[in-house]
């Protein structure tokens, strides 16, 4: 998927060849970085003039991993490059990933600040900006300096020119071949199908394992924190299968059954158009996957990612109460 995204880049007259620094996701994973260099190498190997290694760098080693924002985190600082003329050097002395053959690929992390002057020919200087998500949302940004419109008389053959192609219509067209679904009273397509034709209703009592209705639950007089309803539509009796999938044990413990239930759909679809039995050009499938997130997966995912703020909110809340600090540090620290 990375080389994909890639290689759709570079395409009418944009050229790989011209590029000068590459903003890499960086995962800071063993196996994401050496994933992510891999994907590079075939990207530029035989593209690049002689033995020429592009500096890469990640805004990752100063601000930490910004998770949706990372990849506007990689434009900002590969304009602010651009702007001050300057590859900027990896913060510490670190070593370098061991499973990657720094020898053998065509980038190399820059140790100290590197002028990056304006090309002598007047082409603009161009680096890449790679963010690179959960599932395969692979997104590769091409970043070219702003220079004034060379003239054409004065402009050189080795300059390429942009060209777009119009797509035909029948680039446009899409076809629902499969569909599956994981829902209220329905674990299938078919059940799914059966709810809408009977006008059977998915509505029913919240059952006793989702919340407490003696907690929260009022009807006549609601308070904070509580529910006038004690309705709901609700999956019920939804049982992953690990062995379809071939899912390790440990992440079966810790993963949200709302992924399971995502997968279990996306399986019913692809069996529905009976790609589990026949090929078919993986370029040209996709599987668009609704949901609605919320519940306990998306207050213990909004947890985790809050948690530092919310440490640090809970200390000064205890500092205000006069709990002695070490209190506050123990607290805090479970």
């Amino acid at each position: 998927g990375q080389v994909k995204a890639m290689q759709r880049a570079y395409q009418a007259g944009v050229s790989a060849a011209d590029l000068q620094y590459i903003e890499a996701h960086a995962t800071s994973t063993a196996l994401g970085d050496v994933t992510e260099v891999t994907a590079l190498t075939s990207i530029l190997q035989g593209q690049l003039p002689g033995d020429t290694k592009l500096p890469i760098g990640s805004a990752k080693l100063n601000v930490g991993h910004t998770l949706e924002a990372a990849g506007l985190v990689g434009l900002t600082k590969t304009v602010l490059a651009l702007q001050h003329r300057v590859v900027p050097p990896a913060i510490d002395q670190r070593p370098l990933n061991p499973q990657i053959q720094w020898d053998q690929v065509p980038v190399y992390v820059p140790r100290q600040e590197l002028p990056w002057d304006q090309n002598p020919d007047g082409r603009p200087r161009r680096a890449g900006v790679n963010a690179f998500g959960i599932g395969g949302l692979n997104v590769h940004l091409v970043v070219d300096e702003y220079t004034q419109p060379i003239p054409p008389q004065a402009r050189g053959a080795s300059l390429p020119s942009a060209s777009v192609s119009t797509p035909s219509h029948d680039d446009h067209d899409i076809a629902v071949i499969g569909i599956g679904a994981v829902m209220p009273g329905a674990l299938t397509r078919d059940a799914f199908w059966k709810l809408l034709a009977t006008g059977q209703d998915a509505v029913s009592t919240v059952p006793d394992e989702r919340w407490s209705q003696q907690v929260f639950y009022r009807a006549d007089s609601p308070e904070p924190h509580t529910t006038p309803t004690n309705l709901g539509a609700s999956v019920q009796g939804f049982e992953y299968d690990w062995r379809k999938h071939k899912i390790p044990p440990r992440e079966i413990e810790y993963a949200s059954p709302l992924q399971f239930m995502i997968l279990d759909a996306v399986d019913q679809a692809f069996h529905h158009a009976l790609y589990h039995e026949r090929d078919f050009d993986r370029e040209r499938v996709g599987v668009v996957v609704g949901t609605i997130f919320g519940g306990d997966c998306a207050t213990d995912l909004v947890m985790g990612l809050r948690l530092p703020v919310f440490q640090d909110r809970l200390a000064v809340a205890l500092r205000q109460r006069q709990v002695p600090e070490e209190s506050i540090a123990a607290i805090t620290k479970s």
